[in-house]
């Protein structure tokens, strides 16, 4: 999918510090949209590491994997994840572009919403318990086990949260299937090695 068949959703650059040196004009309405908390307004994000925004340890070293490569080989990667609030799913792509400066430019763009029951686990205003539940960084799926990773709705189900006073608190993975999606599209984006003939 071209980036050109959609408007971006969103832009932000980190510069080769990492750190979040702009945002685009829309920023404000999609995160208070999106969060429904102000917590990532633009004007209290310029500067910040862009690693204060990115939950969990997995994760993490996924973009620390993504940003070297990238910067290395000064190319770009495109990766389809999910961005769900309480009664909204979805889906969108992420492409990372480096430049030769260092810095990175994302660009979010939304290829499908749609509406759906409200999934008090996704809504941050609710009181936690001291209970922890694992979601994918990418796809939202929540992890049953290791192994196993179902859509919200039905770990909902199956854990019986519906009938539970407090949300557990939600940490965030990689889901096996992400990660190896992931891992895929970067080694696809990376130019052939040289090879060299004496």
């Amino acid at each position: 999918m071209s980036r050109t068949d959609y408007l971006a959703l969103y832009e932000y650059t980190i510069d080769n510090q990492d750190q979040i040196a702009k945002v685009s004009t829309n920023w404000d309405s999609f995160e208070t949209a999106a969060q429904d908390s102000g917590r990532f307004l633009s004007a209290g994000i310029i500067g910040l590491p862009v690693w204060d925004f990115i939950d969990g340890a997995e994760t993490s070293l996924l973009y620390k994997v993504i940003f070297n490569r990238i910067r290395k080989h000064n190319s770009s990667i495109v990766i389809p994840y999910r961005c769900d609030s309480p009664t909204v799913r979805r889906t969108l792509e992420l492409h990372l572009s480096a430049r030769l400066n260092g810095s990175i430019d994302f660009y979010s763009y939304l290829l499908q919403e749609e509406c759906r029951d409200t999934v008090d686990l996704f809504d941050p205003s609710f009181d936690r318990s001291n209970e922890h539940i694992r979601v994918c960084s990418i796809c939202k799926r929540v992890a049953l086990s290791d192994h196993h990773w179902v859509e919200v709705e039905a770990a909902i189900a199956h854990l019986g949260l519906f009938t539970t006073v407090k949300m557990p608190q939600i940490t965030h993975g990689l889901c096996p299937e992400c990660y190896a999606m992931a891992m895929a599209e970067l080694d696809s984006s990376s130019p052939p090695p040289r090879v060299t003939t004496r």
